[in-house]
């Protein structure tokens, strides 16, 4: 959510222009499939202490770090819209 202190996630996009990074959807595919083999195999269960998360504890984790996402988006959008704010001088 924040890989800018100003732009919208909207405008600095990894897929083009200047922020382009097209590695990070490559480490978040990794990253995903690692946690998968890690929670779901039962070797790896034993080896690192872990168990499958049940469905009722993910849809609230999605939901808070899409709140979070928002909050940040909020808070770009006031320190471009009042760059000498309050929001502006606390932020950074």
């Amino acid at each position: 959510a924040t890989r800018t202190r100003y732009t919208s996630i909207i405008d600095h996009n990894p897929l083009w222009g200047k922020g382009q990074n097209l590695y990070v959807f490559g480490a978040m595919i990794i990253s995903i499939i690692i946690q998968i083999i890690i929670t779901e195999i039962t070797w790896f269960n034993r080896v690192f202490h872990t168990a499958p998360v049940p469905i009722k504890y993910i849809f609230p984790t999605l939901g808070f770090g899409m709140t979070w996402l928002l909050i940040d988006e909020l808070r770009k959008w006031c320190v471009r819209t009042w760059p000498h704010g309050l929001i502006a001088r606390i932020a950074w």
